[in-house]
């Protein structure tokens, strides 16, 4: 849903299903599930389209230093 509303231009709408979905993936996935990092990629895309580029970079940053923990450092 959040995707298919950023793609037609309602990035506030999206950014509040991504924050909402964020805090569910977090509680039953934990933090450094890798759904949990996309939907924190995701979240912080739509931020930067947004122009609230500090919220962006800081989501985006935090889903870098998670994934080589997750996925390895080659990856």
């Amino acid at each position: 849903l959040a995707l298919a509303q950023a793609a037609g231009g309602h990035l506030t709408a999206a950014v509040t299903v991504l924050d909402s979905a964020l805090r569910d993936a977090e509680f039953a996935l934990g933090p450094r599930s890798v759904h949990t990092i996309t939907v924190r990629a995701a979240l912080a895309s739509c931020l930067a389209e947004l122009g609230r580029t500090g919220e962006a970079v800081a989501g985006l940053e935090r889903a870098l230093t998670d994934c080589p923990e997750l996925l390895g450092p080659d990856h």
